[in-house]
């Protein structure tokens, strides 16, 4: 019997099961780290090679954490040279941290439920790029998949792998896909190095904890 295409799985999955969805409530609270010269922190990158980007290069992508210690995490695993590398300060001092809120009630799909459906376990949707052999092509599939079945999906919902907290949005992220009309709003922003996590640490302390190292 030949062995079917993974984008035949997922959408045998989906067909046999539906798509497995969650609701997010307006006003939630989600949180966003970029460099402090970009205003702007709602912007859908059409050209991400990210975990959730879109192969084809056509839908953008936001990312978002529902906490901001996950936020951080996410941001700064090593630093701008690579895997494994230290973040340095001057990094850190570039970032600022995005506070925002979901103007609407928010549809999205379990990644981790979808990738269970198709077969597969939980690592396959939150190996870091190159682990293994297929790096972020499974996750990215996923997310061609998702954002074409269904036009009223906002994104997909997925486990932090850095900075897990288990039964919680707070140890979540966030992809949102373009073209589902207006979805967050910013709040506010601060500077990381001057930043207090919800955690009671500042940064650089919250990184320590989390054994990456600083220069």
């Amino acid at each position: 019997m030949p062995v079917k295409a993974p984008r035949q799985v997922i959408e045998n999955a989906i067909e046999r099961h539906g798509l497995p969805t969650r609701r997010i409530a307006q006003a939630t609270r989600v949180y966003r780290v970029q460099h402090q010269s970009f205003e702007n922190p709602t912007f859908y990158n059409r050209n991400s090679d990210t975990r959730y980007g879109d192969p084809q290069k056509a839908v953008g992508v936001c990312y978002v954490a529902f906490s901001d210690i996950v936020a951080v995490a996410e941001t700064l695993q090593h630093g701008r040279a690579g895997f494994a590398s230290p973040v340095l300060r001057s990094e850190v001092a570039a970032l600022a941290l995005h506070e925002l809120q979901t103007t609407r009630e928010l549809l999205v799909v379990d990644a981790a439920a979808l990738a269970r459906n198709a077969g597969q376990r939980l690592k396959s949707i939150v190996a870091s790029r190159g682990q293994g052999s297929e790096g972020y092509l499974y996750t990215q599939l996923l997310s061609e998949v998702v954002m074409r079945q269904n036009a009223q999906v906002d994104g997909m919902l997925y486990p932090s792998q850095v900075y897990p907290v288990t039964g919680s949005l707070d140890g979540c992220n966030l992809v949102l896909f373009e073209g589902r009309g207006a979805q967050l709003q910013g709040v506010r922003h601060q500077l990381l190095e001057a930043l207090l996590l919800s955690t009671d640490e500042t940064v650089g302390e919250a990184l320590l904890r989390m054994q990456v190292p600083v220069e």
